[in-house]
């Protein structure tokens, strides 16, 4: 049994339910084995499905006992078709995400970001993307206008350069927290009013260098004194 539906635009949830020797398997149908076994079935038990999840629910257990599993969430096509049709156009112009970037006055990262719809192209910004991109589809254009599901996958983080960073955000986390601290006071910084840019430099040595620039505005953190709540004015 397949059982598919939409929760958003650009995303569907889908997952492949089969019985095996009376127990539930969950499967990713991109994958050739199972990637999560549920207790055995019974007679008792039943399945709903929600937005988010499918509920496996002992019909006589309290609403304490019941098991909830997360659906497997992978994109749907069109979102998966944006990104193929931008990362082809890519490669045939025969551009960098930094020369892009600079054709268009956005950081390299913000473009690499458009590349995998994690970000939003703006009105003003998508005619220069055409200019740079002429072979771009006007759906695909109008579809990056749309705003995206953006999310990450928790196994990157075996990536050995994106390790690397979590590696250095971990080592030197404290250390900058107390800086902004004292330069800004108690607060931190956004990573929505935020810029990133990747750059290439020389070292003092003449070897290669990089230099990631994280740009965001400091965001204090507010006194919550009840006469300023907008619910209660």
């Amino acid at each position: 049994m397949t059982v598919t539906w939409s929760c958003h635009n650009h995303w569907m949830y889908l997952v492949i339910l089969t019985v095996e020797k009376d127990s539930l398997l969950f499967r990713d149908p991109r994958l050739q084995t199972p990637i999560y076994n549920t207790r055995p079935l019974s007679k008792h038990c039943v399945l709903y499905k929600t937005r988010t999840h499918l509920t496996y629910v002992n019909k006589v257990a309290t609403r304490k006992q019941r098991i909830h599993f997360s659906i497997i969430t992978i994109m749907e096509d069109t979102k998966g078709k944006v990104v193929s049709h931008l990362q082809a156009a890519k490669q045939k112009s025969g551009k960098s995400f930094t020369e892009i970037a600079q054709e268009t006055g956005l950081t390299n990262v913000y473009v690499a970001q458009l590349f995998k719809r994690q970000a939003q192209l703006k009105p003003e910004t998508a005619s220069k993307l055409r200019a740079v991109l002429p072979e771009l589809p006007d759906e695909v254009v109008e579809e990056m206008m749309k705003p995206p599901m953006r999310s990450y996958n928790p196994s990157l983080i075996q990536e050995p350069t994106i390790y690397r960073l979590n590696e250095a955000v971990m080592h030197f986390g404290e250390s900058i927290k107390e800086i902004i601290n004292e330069e800004f006071g108690d607060g931190i910084m956004s990573a929505i009013d935020f810029y990133c840019s990747v750059d290439k430099v020389k070292g003092a040595d003449g070897k290669d260098r990089v230099v990631l620039t994280l740009d965001g505005k400091y965001l204090p953190y507010t006194e919550q004194k009840s006469e300023n709540m907008a619910s209660r004015s």
